[in-house]
């Protein structure tokens, strides 16, 4: 079920859906407090930093995140 709101999400942001930008996204909204790409990156070992990074990219020029 969870999976159709992340998909919603990135489809209504204007997104095409990947397996990555799930992954990534899942892990942001599950998170209990902020966490930095290499935090993600520990906890998605089978995705790579710069597949990561482009994700994080995307999300913020989306409005899906913002940076701090």
């Amino acid at each position: 079920m969870a999976e159709k709101i992340y998909e919603t999400l990135l489809t209504e942001a204007g997104m095409r859906l990947s397996p990555v930008r799930l992954l990534v996204l899942k892990t942001l909204h599950e998170s209990s407090c902020p966490v930095t790409s290499q935090e993600i990156e520990t906890m998605l070992e089978t995705v790579d930093r710069s597949s990561i990074n482009r994700t994080l990219s995307l999300f913020a020029e989306h409005g899906l995140l913002h940076s701090v």
